[in-house]
């Protein structure tokens, strides 16, 4: 959470900071992807595996 709350700090205005069912979305067969600076990626997320705290 705090990552989050930092990179959304960098656009200004209110951050909100979604929870993304990665498990279950990798579970489903959907691909991730690690960048050079450890940060998860995929091409999309539906949403379904979206949670608003």
């Amino acid at each position: 959470m705090p990552d989050g709350h930092r990179v959304g700090a960098r656009r200004g205005g209110a951050t909100v900071v979604l929870t993304v069912l990665a498990g279950r979305m990798a579970r489903d067969g959907h691909t991730f992807y690690r960048s050079d600076n450890g940060v998860w990626l995929t091409e999309e997320v539906p949403p379904e595996y979206l949670r608003v705290p």
